[in-house]
């Protein structure tokens, strides 16, 4: 992506509520979407670089934060399933399926999710590790279970930060 992306939560987010497990519900969101399997998480450039492509070719504007759906139960460093999403408002058109320009992207409405715990992370992503086991512990500390495909949310993120120091990543795991 070639611009600064920031989500209107990541404004009013403070430092300390960073690295907190909360309990949230997450709404149904219209999205475009591509799925595939990348050498590893850093890899998911590829994906994000075709369907930010796909979306300015067609004018589409985003209408919230991007996010991935990591489609492994476990982590893995390498051979990774995941989709990448871009939020689109219930108004937009888009070009007919049928239009070759699609490839794999795919518009897709996902379902509310009633329950998630929610973690947010502040900085890099090599970052992430401990906070997913910090929410994991917690899920199970708190007698809950993952319940449903794990979401990390960009809500702030700056190309231009080659350090990633500035990034807001959340990390949403629905629960039962």
């Amino acid at each position: 992506m070639s611009a600064t992306i920031t989500s209107s939560t990541s404004s009013s987010l403070k430092d300390d509520e960073a690295g907190k497990v909360t309990i949230t519900s997450i709404p149904q969101v219209r999205v475009l979407a591509l799925r595939g399997v990348v050498a590893n998480y850093r890899a998911q450039t590829q994906l994000w670089s075709e369907l930010t492509a796909f979306c300015e070719a067609h004018r589409i504007a985003i209408a919230g934060a991007c996010f991935t759906i990591d489609y492994n139960r476990e982590y893995k460093p390498k051979d990774v399933d995941l989709e990448v999403c871009l939020p689109i408002s219930v108004e937009t058109e888009i070009p007919a399926p049928e239009d070759p320009s699609w490839g794999k992207i795919q518009e897709r409405e996902l379902p509310a999710i009633p329950k998630a715990a929610v973690i947010t992370h502040l900085g890099n992503y090599d970052g992430l590790p401990p906070v997913y086991e910090m929410l994991y512990k917690w899920i199970s500390d708190n007698s809950h279970t993952p319940n449903g495909l794990v979401r990390e949310v960009y809500l702030h993120m700056d190309p231009c930060d080659t350090t990633e120091a500035s990034c807001i990543t959340q990390v949403q795991q629905p629960i039962a």
